[in-house]
């Protein structure tokens, strides 16, 4: 009896120190990096929107105006690695949706650097 509660006791705090060191993991996840990717689309469309206004005295119009915004959808990622401090590489399989990509969207597989910052973690083109 007093070996089946030592070895439950036991048994208890391996699993949560298990589940203690996997909360500590500073890799992103799928889902920091859809934001990080969706972030940075926005920018650059908000960019886009910006410079087409100003050339032209506000004739020249952004090309992408009146399509469905582009969007990071179903991300899976496959593996990461370090690439610095705070710093990844990530290799990544994800659906495009909107814009050029339309409604069906374009899947899409690429490595990825993603960066933790004081707003989050960011993406960038390696």
């Amino acid at each position: 009896m007093m070996f089946a509660r030592h070895f439950a006791l036991r048994s208890a705090g391996a699993c949560a120190l298990v589940l203690l060191l996997a909360g500590c993991s500073s890799e992103p996840s799928a889902s920091d990096i859809t934001d990080a990717l969706n972030r940075a689309i926005e920018m650059e469309t908000q960019q886009l929107n910006q410079l087409s206004g100003a050339f032209g005295g506000g004739a020249m119009k952004n090309p992408m105006t009146g399509m469905m915004p582009t969007e990071v959808t179903d991300l899976e990622k496959v593996s990461c690695e370090e690439s610095g401090k705070k710093a990844y590489i990530c290799n990544v399989r994800y659906t495009m949706v909107g814009g050029m990509f339309g409604k069906a969207g374009q899947t899409m597989a690429v490595p990825l650097r993603v960066m933790q910052t004081d707003d989050g973690w960011m993406a960038s083109a390696r």
